[in-house]
């Protein structure tokens, strides 16, 4: 199963989040489908994305401000629903890339933790 966490620290409520989250997911899907129109031979990713409180959350800290990415407001759960079989498929990777360009256009604050950081610090300058 290809998996990634995000963390993400942001003024906006959970419900606010998730639905920042959940369009950025279909955006990034939409992109990804349109880039793939000319290859009939790919799969459209199905990710799920489950947001939690953060038990270690400082809010005592402006956002942006803290010194570890574990403390920030909410973490994400990214996961591909098809692909039990096999980790990080590339077509994962690209959408997931797409959606945290996406995050940090709405969002103060998101970084990833997952297997590919190398490949979002390349694509998006920092993790």
């Amino acid at each position: 199963m290809s998996y990634c966490k995000l963390y993400i620290d942001t003024k906006h409520n959970k419900d606010e989040a998730k639905s920042i989250i959940n369009d950025a997911i279909s955006k990034a899907i939409k992109d990804f489908t349109a880039l793939k129109q000319s290859n009939l031979l790919y799969d459209i990713p199905c990710i799920e994305a489950h947001i939690y409180k953060n038990e270690n959350h400082e809010p005592h800290i402006k956002i942006g401000k803290k010194l570890c990415c574990t403390t920030v407001k909410f973490y994400v759960e990214l996961g591909d629903q098809y692909y039990d079989d096999c980790d990080d498929t590339e077509d994962f990777i690209c959408v997931v890339v797409e959606m945290i360009k996406l995050l940090r256009d709405k969002l103060e604050y998101v970084v990833a933790s997952c297997n590919f950081e190398d490949i979002i610090t390349k694509e998006t300058d920092w993790n």
